[in-house]
């Protein structure tokens, strides 16, 4: 039996504002894979699409995962990352396409590779990923929205006080959605690489 490596813990709350838990979350303690996934779109079928995700990248994770460790050759955990998400994207996209009831469905996605003591990270959306360490959480991504890019580039700090919930927020995950949508891929995916130590 194989030894786990990182102690992985996982919960989901729909919290105060939605009435209903869009929220997947799949954790491989003995590979070292944990994918989130927080489905958007409300009545759009948002549980489905992050269901579809998380499913698709932890199965493709583990497979990739199988063949780093019985191939001699170079691996890349950041290309496995983007294989995976690259195939949950598609099935989302495709059952999209076939069910009427899942049109305009998306998810955000915050996932974790921990391979030959450093961690692959990927990040769609507005899911963030911090690191405990020393007592003190560190941001380790950025929102991938059209808010945070907003927030950014605003030339007065007080306009970087925008409620999580406001309107604002609300478009810029509509409007994220939408050019996933079109375009088929997840063009915004960030990816990074780091020691664990």
């Amino acid at each position: 039996m194989p030894r786990n490596f990182v102690e992985m813990a996982a919960i989901t709350d729909a919290g105060s504002v939605r009435q209903f838990n869009e929220d997947s979350i799949v954790t491989g303690p003995d590979i070292g894979v944990a994918v989130l996934a927080d489905g958007m779109g409300g009545h759009h079928a948002g549980e489905v699409a992050s269901g579809i995700a998380t499913q698709i990248i932890f199965g493709s994770l583990q497979t990739e995962l199988a063949g780093f460790r019985s191939n001699a050759r170079g691996h890349s955990t950041v290309q496995a990352i983007d294989k995976s998400i690259n195939r949950a994207n598609k099935a989302i996209f495709d059952a999209a396409q076939g069910h009427a009831a899942y049109q305009g469905m998306g998810t955000t996605l915050a996932l974790a590779l921990f391979y030959d003591n450093r961690a692959a990270l990927g990040h769609i959306g507005d899911s963030r990923i911090y690191r405990l360490r020393n007592d003190a959480l560190q941001l380790l991504t950025r929102d991938d929205s059209l808010l945070r890019d907003q927030i950014d580039l605003s030339p007065t700090p007080a306009s970087r006080t925008i409620e999580a919930s406001s309107p604002e927020r609300s478009e810029s995950r509509r409007a994220w959605l939408r050019t996933c949508a079109r375009t088929k891929s997840f063009q915004e995916t960030s990816m990074c690489c780091a020691p664990t130590a």
